[in-house]
């Protein structure tokens, strides 16, 4: 966990951030070497998701259950007895033992897209070149209120 990204992280919440990160993809089997993904967009940092204008719309419309469900995997973290909720979600991810912290975000309106490069062993490659070799669930993104990104994964927040 990158302590720093998190004192940023919840040092701004509510306020607009540009944060960047790079991760690695998972390929197909075929594939030798490896596919990172590097984001740099802007978002909110540190929104409690139950208080934004968008969702509480779709919780009235129907589009969204009335009542929040929960996480569907991990739990809200805490550090020293104090909850980060709803900001930070740890997780144990399967066939691991060490936990892992997630920092949630949550979405601009259309108008400012992401910046995305793709790079296969430190060479660009296009989206298409990408979207060729890596697994389908890498690209199962829709339309979100919010998203959470690995604090590992994180190079800036600013």
């Amino acid at each position: 966990m990158n302590a720093q990204h998190i004192n940023t992280f919840l040092s701004r919440k509510g306020q607009i951030v540009t944060v960047s990160w790079v991760r690695p993809m998972k390929t197909l089997k075929t594939v030798a070497g490896t596919v990172t993904k590097s984001v740099t967009t802007q978002a909110r940092a540190g929104v409690n998701y139950d208080n934004m204008r968008d969702v509480i719309a779709k919780r009235e419309s129907g589009e969204l259950p009335a009542e929040n469900a929960g996480l569907p995997w991990g739990r809200w973290a805490s550090i020293g007895g104090v909850s980060l909720f709803p900001h930070v979600i740890a997780h144990t991810p399967k066939g691991k033992t060490n936990e892992v912290h997630y920092l949630r975000f949550a979405t601009l309106p259309s108008g400012n897209p992401a910046k995305v490069v793709y790079m296969r062993d430190g060479q660009p490659i296009t989206k298409e070149q990408a979207r060729a070799i890596t697994l389908a669930s890498e690209w199962n993104e829709g339309e979100k209120d919010v998203f959470n990104v690995c604090a590992e994964h994180i190079t800036s927040i600013r």
